[in-house]
């Protein structure tokens, strides 16, 4: 067989499939055409779920090298060597430890200690211990900036309901201690929806509103739904998604706008001069439409008989 070469990711499918009838004949002999009959025996196929597996490990060990040395998680380059002349984000430390608190789960047995070290992070170095909360970015043990911001803390969440799920210690604490702030300082009852940016002492709200950090709330939601057994977490959850899209997006023709005002109503020229801003692009982002629509199936999923169109 010949050098297999590096593919546009829209031909893995089909390239994986071949290679996998000629290793080891898993397809029964069928023609292997890229027909939705093929891909369904694919993906079915134990072929298949070595192959996501190996894929999985591969990533895995390449976001292993991103363990800061003082706290968290750093940023890599495309090589995967760490950058730690770069401030730690709480985000980012919040998802690394997402993934290897699944990690462990998968039984990766290297992996805990990095989930330890992510909850360790978030317990202490991104804590704020006087006015409560994280800090969006430290750098050894300094805070970068003090507001604090709907988006990182629903990754705290996120970080903690996997730590919880994964038995890892100060797991369930932390997510006591995130689920508190989230719901206390960002949820708004009157909207179903989570604020955007509080200052340090959660003194002063700004008026900005923004979708994006309530997409990654209900997918903190329903991680911790799930771990705690706790449907109103789901209800909330719920509430996001119903309100972004039966009234947000269905009343811009399904466009799901991102900005807003303090009333919730759409600003669509903002950061119009910032158009490649990184947290509040201009228009409408395609990519979040597909997470939407995850979350959405997600959440169905989730309520069971319970679910509505």
């Amino acid at each position: 067989m010949g050098k297999v070469v590096a593919a546009p990711r829209s031909c893995y499918g089909p390239l994986v499939i071949a290679l996998a009838s000629e290793l080891d004949g898993q397809l029964g002999g069928q023609a292997l055409l890229d027909d939705e009959e093929n891909t369904d025996v694919w993906l079915t196929s134990p072929t298949h779920a070595r192959w996501l597996e190996a894929e999985g490990d591969r990533l895995l060990d390449f976001g292993r090298a991103s363990r800061h040395p003082a706290e968290g998680f750093g940023w890599l380059d495309t090589a995967g060597e760490p950058d730690f002349d770069r401030p730690v984000e709480l985000w980012l430390t919040c998802r690394m430890t997402h993934v290897y608190s699944l990690a462990h789960l998968l039984g990766r047995p290297w992996a805990g200690a990095l989930a330890d070290h992510g909850v360790s992070a978030l317990t202490r170095g991104f804590r704020d211990s006087t006015n409560g909360g994280w800090y969006a970015a430290v750098w050894f043990g300094r805070p970068i900036s003090t507001d604090k911001m709907a988006y990182e803390h629903a990754f705290v969440v996120l970080a903690a309901a996997s730590a919880t799920a994964a038995g890892r210690t100060g797991g369930r604490a932390l997510l006591d201690d995130a689920l508190g702030v989230l719901l206390g300082r960002f949820w708004d009852d009157e909207y179903g929806m989570v604020v955007e940016q509080w200052d340090e002492s959660f003194g002063h709200l700004d008026r900005y509103r923004g979708v994006n950090s309530n997409m990654h709330t209900v997918e903190a939601l329903l991680s911790a739904a799930d771990v705690l057994d706790d449907p109103s977490l789901r209800e909330k959850a719920e509430r996001i998604v119903a309100r972004v899209v039966h009234d947000l997006a269905a009343n811009n023709s399904w466009r799901i706008p991102e900005h807003f005002d303090g009333s919730w109503t759409p600003i669509l020229d903002y950061n119009v001069d910032q158009q490649a801003h990184p947290f509040r692009p201009y228009g409408a982002t395609v990519g979040h439409w597909l997470e939407w629509a995850r979350l959405a199936l997600q959440l169905r999923a989730a309520l069971g008989d319970r679910a509505t169109d």
